[in-house]
């Protein structure tokens, strides 16, 4: 794809994640993503065959590539403090460019069960559950050092996944807060 062709592209992924992240699935139509990228309907249609691929073209795969960007965080960390690793990630998620938090909010908006059709939850959900073993293995292991149940893995990988969207939604969280939660739960 030219330079052209990627750009004209990428305003259309950016006006359709504004609208679907403000307005949901169901409450935009390919009419008001061409208004907003600019763009006429048919330029979106050589693009994408149709709303749902655009729509899940823009959130499965930033899903999924966040997971896996988290995946590797942790990997990349394995020797340090399983607190330490904990707001390394919330801090990362922080850091997102505002385009992903947007796409991401998206998700979470769909794993939630907010909107009518909810057309992505279930694969979400999958890729969610994919992730979640690897995340609770993992911590676990750091918490096994303190006689730790493995339920104890699955209330850090909740609170760090509440906490991460509720960074995606409101665009951080209180660090005092959270220092102090880490502190118990790590």
């Amino acid at each position: 794809m030219d330079k052209e062709n990627t750009k004209t592209k990428q305003r259309i992924e950016k006006a359709a994640v504004t609208l679907f992240s403000e307005l949901g699935y169901d409450g935009v139509g390919m009419r008001a993503i061409a208004r907003q990228a600019g763009v006429a309907v048919s330029v979106i249609y050589y693009y994408f065959k149709n709303k749902e691929i655009l729509y899940r073209d823009i959130v499965l795969t930033t899903f999924q590539s966040l997971m896996e960007e988290a995946r590797s965080y942790i990997e990349e960390h394995r020797a340090e403090e399983l607190k330490a690793i904990s707001l390394g990630l919330l801090e990362a998620a922080e850091g997102w460019p505002d385009d992903e938090k947007e796409r991401l909010k998206i998700a979470v908006y769909e794993i939630m069960g907010f909107g009518k059709t909810n057309l992505l939850r279930e694969e979400l959900a999958a890729l969610y559950k994919q992730y979640e073993m690897v995340f609770y293995s993992f911590f676990w292991e750091k918490l096994k050092n303190r006689e730790e149940s493995f339920a104890s893995s699955r209330v850090l990988f909740s609170y760090l996944s509440g906490k991460v969207a509720q960074i995606v939604i409101k665009g951080t969280v209180p660090r005092d807060t959270v220092a102090g939660d880490l502190a118990v739960l790590c």
